[in-house]
C-alpha cells in the first residue's frame, strides 16, 4: 500500500500547486482514497488474514497528546479507538497524529469544519468518558506488583 501510494504521489505531483501544508494534505487524500478503494475491494472479495504479532505504534506529536498515550499502553489505546466511529478515528488519525489543520482534515475527509471539529470532539469526549469510566487505573503505576 504504501509503494501505491508514493508512485501515486509522484506519478502526480507535477499537477500539484500549492504549498507544503497543502502538499502534505494532498498527499493524504491520495494516499486515504486508494486505502477507501482497497477496502471496497476487499469487501467484495473477503480473504481470512491473521493478526500480525506485536502491536500498533501510535505517534503523537502535541503535548496533550503526549501525555493521554503515556497514560495507556498500545493494547488500550487499541480498544479505545474501537470504540469510535471510523470517521472519528480518521478524524483522530490526522489531527492528532499527523498533526493537520481542521482545515486540511476537511479536505482530505471531504466534510465541513464544523462537522470535522464535531467528530474530533465527540470522540475526545468518548475517549475521556470511557478512561475515566473504567474500573481499573489504566496509569502504568497503578498496576499491582
Amino acid at each position: 500500500m504504501v509503494s501505491e501510494c508514493l508512485l501515486r504521489v509522484f506519478g502526480r505531483v507535477d499537477d500539484f500547486e500549492g504549498d507544503e501544508a497543502g502538499f502534505r494534505a494532498w498527499c493524504f487524500a491520495i494516499c486515504r482514497n486508494l486505502l477507501i478503494d482497497e477496502a471496497r475491494h476487499r469487501d467484495r472479495r473477503p480473504t481470512l488474514v491473521a493478526e500480525p504479532a506485536g502491536g500498533c505504534r501510535v505517534v503523537a506529536l502535541d503535548d496533550t497528546a503526549d501525555a493521554a498515550l503515556s497514560e495507556i499502553g498500545a493494547a488500550e489505546l487499541t480498544a479505545l479507538l474501537a470504540t469510535l466511529t471510523s470517521d472519528q478515528r480518521e478524524v483522530i488519525a490526522l489531527r492528532i497524529v499527523a498533526d493537520l489543520s481542521i482545515a486540511e482534515v476537511a479536505e482530505i475527509v471531504e466534510k465541513p469544519q464544523g462537522a470535522v471539529k464535531a467528530l474530533q470532539h465527540r470522540a475526545l469526549r468518548t475517549i475521556s468518558k470511557r478512561i475515566n469510566d473504567s474500573p481499573v487505573s489504566l496509569r502504568p503505576e497503578a498496576t499491582l506488583s
